[in-house]
């Protein structure tokens, strides 16, 4: 059998399964695809902002000194946990701006982006009255992305609606839960969400989620068949006096 058959299976079955995942038993309907709570740009809100406002942590005289004071961002071990500082140390303005998201998703706080550029980022509280801001931009030398003015304090209340939860954010959480349990429900997802999160998403969000969690499962399915001739070369070349016989079966459809 072909290999474009059998990636033509795989598609199908996934497909089947993504048509069932857009259904709620409890409530016996498809849910409306054009509900705007969710938004596929990470939350980011792009804004005017004609303020210069960036301030050096510390003065050019002092970089040198004070450059291990400063707290280095990881995102192995800061990810979802960090407390912003000012001239805390970040290797990039994405890696920055990721952290912010995640600050932004724990924390229940509804953060929107008025400047993301590689080279200075600046956000704040949505809220107008809450004050909660940050800017970050490229150290003097430009080997680092450093916070130079923050003001820590909100003065909002959490938020069960967060920006920031999107059905991609959703989809990359969720996707290996979602593998080992392709057929979840969706207010299943919806519950577990909430108590992770303590985030409220909606019915379309999950199916949202489901559908492109289902798109990475079937992207890496696809990328692994794509390379089983390459596994069993590597087999053959690990294993000079090894036969290796590749079989592809094709499952038996509804169709018959």
């Amino acid at each position: 059998m072909s290999s474009l058959i059998m990636m033509g299976y795989m598609r199908l079955m996934l497909m089947k399964r993504l048509e069932w995942a857009g259904f709620d038993d409890s409530k016996g309907k498809q849910p409306d695809l054009n509900d705007d709570l969710d938004d596929d740009n990470d939350g980011i809100d792009y804004g005017d902002d004609s303020s210069d406002d960036i301030h050096s942590a510390c003065s050019n005289s002092d970089d040198d000194r004070k450059k291990d004071k400063f707290h280095e961002y990881i995102r192995e071990t800061n990810l979802g946990k960090v407390q912003f500082t000012i001239g805390m140390k970040f290797p990039s303005a994405k890696e920055f701006s990721e952290a912010m998201r995640e600050y932004s998703i724990k924390e229940g706080k509804n953060i929107k982006f008025v400047k993301n550029e590689t080279t200075r980022v600046k956000a704040k509280c949505v809220i107008e009255e809450c004050g909660w801001s940050i800017l970050g931009s490229l150290s003097e030398k430009g080997e680092s992305f450093q916070v130079k003015t923050h003001k820590s304090e909100h003065g909002c209340l959490r938020s069960f609606k967060v920006r920031h939860v999107t059905s991609k954010y959703l989809a990359e959480k969720y996707v290996d839960n979602i593998r080992s349990n392709p057929e979840m429900p969706l207010d299943h997802l919806q519950q577990r969400v909430r108590k992770d999160l303590v985030v409220d998403i909606s019915h379309t969000q999950a199916y949202r989620a489901k559908r492109k969690a289902f798109d990475l499962i079937e992207g890496t399915n696809l990328e692994q068949f794509a390379r089983l001739r390459d596994y069993c070369e590597e087999i053959r070349r690990a294993n000079p006096n090894t036969t290796i016989i590749m079989k592809t079966i094709l499952s038996p459809t509804s169709d018959g």
